[in-house]
């Protein structure tokens, strides 16, 4: 039950979250399949990988203004 007398319950919430993500991932590459018309996996490198990591450990997970 997702609302009980108790409150909310926080591991199905995130299951319901995990699996919204995972949705919107889906979608989001669907997309951009479907746009690309070929997915070239050399375009998904380190490079890419240290961008969106560099970006969360600067700007923050949690804010938007930083850790």
């Amino acid at each position: 039950m997702l609302l009980g007398g108790d409150g909310w319950d926080g591991e199905q919430l995130t299951e319901i979250g995990g699996a919204s993500i995972a949705g919107v991932a889906a979608v989001a590459g669907a997309l951009y399949g479907s746009f690309q018309r070929f997915v070239n996996p050399e375009e998904f490198g380190l490079f890419l990988s240290i961008e969106y990591v560099a970006m969360i450990v600067i700007g923050g997970v949690a804010t938007g203004y930083g850790p």
